[in-house]
């Protein structure tokens, strides 16, 4: 097997139009939730200077901690669910970009891992409003001046526990079959992209 990862160094480009994004190389830092925030989930000094150290070790993107859309939110985890946080949130996304690497925010709905309800809980209106929470938080990503959104679909949190039929039981629209369970992942990617436009990307 050729073990040539000269190709993890290379820049890739991803996006389209105004807002084409060049990787200067192909290694990510994942998500990981540092538990840096304030107790409110504001962004700290002690916060951006740990991702200025990431970012400054050559990694080409930073995925930036899972971010509360909501503020039913766990404690000391960072927090998008208000405008108040666009400008710390700016001021973190900059410190990644000025040492080189491409910021990337993660959106998150805890769901039952967190203070909040599971698929079996939700009334509709409570799921469109969830819909809608992931939309805002994207809008207030992209106003901070990140180059990118991912919307967190895993580890038994809202999304993937919808996708799930081990704890989705729901018998409407948004449970049953595996195209029911996945509606609500596909309305919150559409509510994303409806707020964010067709050129930023979403991951």
């Amino acid at each position: 097997m050729d073990n040539d990862f000269s190709s993890l160094f290379q820049p890739l480009t991803i996006g389209r139009g105004a807002k084409k994004l060049t990787l200067k190389n192909r290694m990510v830092m994942a998500p990981m939730v540092t538990c840096l925030a304030n107790s409110i989930g504001e962004v700290t000094p002690r916060m951006v200077d740990y991702y200025a150290e990431r970012a400054k070790g050559g990694i080409g993107t930073v995925i930036v901690e899972a971010m509360d859309i909501d503020d039913r939110m766990l404690f000391n985890r960072l927090g998008v669910f208000h405008d108040r946080f666009v400008n710390q949130l700016e001021i973190l996304a900059a410190a990644i970009r000025e040492r080189g690497a491409a910021a990337i925010a993660q959106i998150n709905q805890t769901g039952t891992r967190g203070n909040t309800l599971g698929p079996d809980d939700l009334t509709i209106a409570q799921i469109n409003e969830c819909v809608e929470w992931f939309g805002r938080a994207a809008e207030r990503v992209k106003k901070a001046d990140f180059n990118g959104v991912m919307i967190h679909g895993a580890h038994g949190y809202l999304i993937s526990s919808f996708l799930s039929p081990l704890t989705n039981h729901r018998k409407d629209s948004y449970g049953g079959r595996r195209e029911e369970r996945a509606r609500f992942a596909m309305e919150v990617v559409k509510s994303v992209r409806s707020a964010v436009g067709e050129d930023f990307p979403v991951f």
